[in-house]
């Protein structure tokens, strides 16, 4: 059996010096070189819905995730822009999809989605955090899509309640 080795400090792994594996980058460490992170309240939702945010794996704690040093400052600058995005969203203007105008703006397009909300308003909103999260000020070909969703009533009958849902492609308008 071979003997594990923090990648960071290269001290042998054994009984008194714990072994641990980052969340995201997945090497080995030991309980030293590891950070625990969480999400701010509120905010794993919104990551979540983030194509290229990779979500930590659970440690063994249960509402922590373990990261070495330099995932861990990855996952805090992470953790600014969409406290930043969440205080800026206002921000982001919506184009609808029959917009038939032109909207000039330049960079590359970055599709986005919202998970489905009982309110198409969260919907909105959701979107424009996540737009302002990439740093674009603009959302081309802005559309709801609608769906039902069913609960279960306390007297075993069954309520059903439309949800929302948000897209478009975020650009930075000028």
């Amino acid at each position: 059996m071979g003997q594990d080795i923090c990648t960071q400090c290269h001290k042998s792994i054994g009984l008194f010096n714990r072994k641990y594996k980052c969340g995201w980058c997945n090497r080995i460490y030991c309980s030293s070189c590891v950070k625990n992170v969480s999400f701010p309240r509120g905010t794993k939702n919104l990551f979540e819905q983030l194509a290229d945010f990779p979500i930590p794996e659970y440690s063994v704690t249960k509402f922590h995730h373990v990261l070495c040093a330099v995932c861990a400052s990855k996952f805090a600058n992470c953790v600014r822009k969409m406290e930043s995005a969440i205080n800026e969203y206002k921000k982001v203007e919506l184009v609808s999809i029959r917009y038939k105008g032109k909207k000039r703006y330049r960079g590359e397009e970055i599709y986005i989605e919202t998970k489905y909300y009982k309110n198409r308003e969260e919907a909105e909103n959701v979107l424009r955090i996540l737009a302002c999260y990439y740093g674009k000020s603009l959302v081309l070909d802005f559309c709801y899509d609608k769906d039902i969703a069913e609960e279960e009533t306390e007297k075993g009958g069954t309520y059903k309640y439309a949800v929302w849902s948000a897209r478009g492609k975020a650009v930075e308008g000028y």
